[in-house]
This record gives C-alpha cells, structure tokens and sequence, in this order.
C-alpha cells in the first residue's frame, strides 16, 4: 500500500515538473516570437521611412520614424532620420508661409490663386 502511495506521489510530481517545464518553455518561445516581431517591424518602418524620405514625403516618414521610436526609444538611426525630417517640414512650412506672404502683398486674386 504505501509503494503504491509514493509511486502515485512521484507520478503526480513528474507530471507538475514536466507541465511547468512545458509552460516556461512556451512562454520563453512566445517572448522570443515577440522579440522578433518587434525587431521586424522596427526594420519595416525603418525601410518605410527611408521611401518615404527619398520621395520627400517628410510628415509620412515622420509617423513611421516615430512608431520605431515607440517600440524602441534608444534607435539612433530613427533618432536622426527623425530630426532630419522635422528639419525639412520645418523648411516647407517656413516657405509656404513666405510664398503666401508674397502673394497677399502682390494682393491680387491671381497671386492668391497662384499660390493655392
């Protein structure tokens, strides 16, 4: 009777180490799997920034760089590729404004016109 008791002890405790066992092994695949998605994604809006750079697309290559940033604050790549693109929006606005200034001062509807 008590073999019988120890063996069922040592049944019951081989099967909680081995569940444990299994469940930190998948959770550790499971994190491993996020890592990597994380890293994808960081280099797909990475490459997405770069596209939308060269097309001069600033403001789209903005939100992309700022989504790297989110997933992963210290990228220093983002970081510059980010404060080149504030550089260049801020540029577009200033000229904007100084074409529209231009064009109230010419204070014709064709120079208004013009400039939209």
């Amino acid at each position: 009777m008590m073999k019988k008791f120890f063996l069922f002890t040592f049944l019951l405790l081989e099967a909680f180490f081995a569940s444990s066992y299994l469940s930190a092994r998948n959770e550790a695949a499971w994190t491993i799997n996020q890592v990597i998605d994380r890293r994808v994604e960081i280099l797909s809006n990475l490459r997405q920034a770069k596209y939308y750079i060269e097309q001069k697309d600033y403001v789209s290559a903005k939100s992309k760089l700022d989504r790297v940033l989110q997933l992963d604050s210290s990228n220093e790549e983002a970081k510059e590729l980010l404060s080149q693109c504030n550089a260049r929006i801020a540029e577009a606005q200033r000229a904007e404004k100084n074409a529209y200034d231009v064009a109230c001062r010419n204070g014709s509807v064709k120079a208004l016109q013009d400039f939209i």
